[in-house]
């Protein structure tokens, strides 16, 4: 079990291109525990080749 001491987690271009390529983009999203966020410069910049 993920233990995050944390309320938000923010994800880099690296995490989510990751999570991506495992197949398991939303599962991973959904186990953990905490809102998950990424910065606007990430979605609007790192994440054009998933579009």
């Amino acid at each position: 079990m993920m233990d995050i001491a944390h309320s938000h987690v923010i994800l880099d271009a690296c995490c989510i291109l990751n999570f991506c390529a495992s197949g398991h983009f939303l599962a991973i999203l959904q186990s953990i525990p905490a809102r998950v966020a990424v910065t606007q410069v990430v979605r609007e910049e790192e994440l054009k080749t998933l579009h």
